[in-house]
């Protein structure tokens, strides 16, 4: 936000799409509309493909696949930790 003030049809967008990260080179303004179309998809991470679970999700129109797992647990928790890594390297 180069000038450090949003107009009343604006709302503030997180860049790295961490919502507590309220540093200023991470704030950008946007209208509403353009700040849900940038929003990353809350998909479930882990689906059951005959007797496994396969681990993925979409970020930024992005697929990534982290492999089969046992359980349902091992393969959110897969998605999870590579969807926060993405996230914190933005």
């Amino acid at each position: 936000m180069s000038d450090n003030k949003i107009q009343d049809s604006q709302v503030v967008h997180h860049i790295n799409d961490i919502r507590n990260d309220n540093r200023l080179s991470n704030l950008e303004a946007t209208t509403q509309s353009d700040n849900l179309l940038r929003r990353p998809k809350q998909a479930k991470h882990a689906r059951k493909h005959r007797n496994k679970f396969i681990s993925q999700f979409t970020l930024h129109n992005i697929k990534y696949y982290q492999g089969m797992f046992d359980t349902e647990e091992e393969a959110t928790l897969a998605s999870i930790v590579k969807r926060n890594e993405l996230l914190s390297s933005c």
